[in-house]
């Protein structure tokens, strides 16, 4: 018996002493594990912190080639817009030098064709002629501007038309051939302005009608107030 209860003690001893052993070896491994944890923490935030300041220089590196990229952009629209600027200054002078030179052209071309012979056109001597065979007719003495060819000419045409429309035509004597006139055009040489001779109201008005402007040019040295001299001067 006391053999039986003295393997009892010693069975309680090793119950206690297995089970002590295991709630050392479970705090030991609770011991490792938390240490473990603990490391991991800390390897966990140096690796957080890591990927963190990587990000930073990374979106810090994009931020500053993005400003780049916008100031070379509005750069570039600076330039394009002094360019725009700087091409519209260009075509407006080229307009103002192209209206210059249009209406120098007009100019010249008026110039021109004022210089050009004067004629009367078949159209224009017919139309005087109609209207002046049924007027009354008399006398007109012609003088055209001495050495002017053109002046020459165009009298000569005038003359002729006149003639055919009925009326007496006359060169002046030589002696009194014009040497000079004040007055370019075509004229018509009376006495009295406030009387003039009939015949040179309807001559101016026929040819005026027709676009040939004739001047009446008051002569009160005149002794004949019949007297109608038509002169041709120079053109211009």
């Amino acid at each position: 018996m006391l053999f039986s209860l003295g393997l009892a003690a010693l069975a309680a001893v090793a119950v206690v002493v297995t089970t002590a052993a295991v709630v050392i070896s479970q705090r030991d491994e609770n011991t490792r594990t938390k240490a473990d944890f603990e490391k991991y923490k800390v390897d966990a935030s140096v690796e957080i912190a890591s990927v963190r300041s990587e990000a930073d220089t990374k979106i810090a590196l994009a931020r500053d080639e993005a400003q780049v990229a916008v100031g070379k952009a509005n750069a570039e629209i600076a330039e394009a817009t002094k360019a725009i600027a700087e091409a519209r200054t260009e075509t407006a002078r080229a307009l103002e030098e192209a209206a210059k030179a249009k209406e120098r052209t007009v100019f010249l071309q008026k110039e021109l064709d004022e210089r050009k012979n004067r004629t009367v056109s078949r159209e224009q001597r017919e139309a005087v002629i109609a209207r002046l065979k049924p007027l009354p007719k008399g006398k007109v003495w012609f003088n055209a501007l001495f050495g002017d060819g053109e002046a020459i000419r165009f009298s000569d045409q005038i003359q002729a038309v006149l003639k055919e429309a009925g009326y007496e035509v006359e060169e002046v004597p030589q002696g009194e051939r014009i040497m000079s006139v004040n007055r370019v055009g075509v004229l018509l040489f009376f006495k009295d302005v406030n009387n003039p001779p009939e015949r040179a109201k309807n001559i101016s008005t026929a040819f005026r009608l027709v676009g040939i402007e004739i001047f009446g040019d008051p002569q009160p040295d005149f002794t004949d107030p019949d007297k109608l001299v038509l002169v041709v001067s120079s053109h211009h």
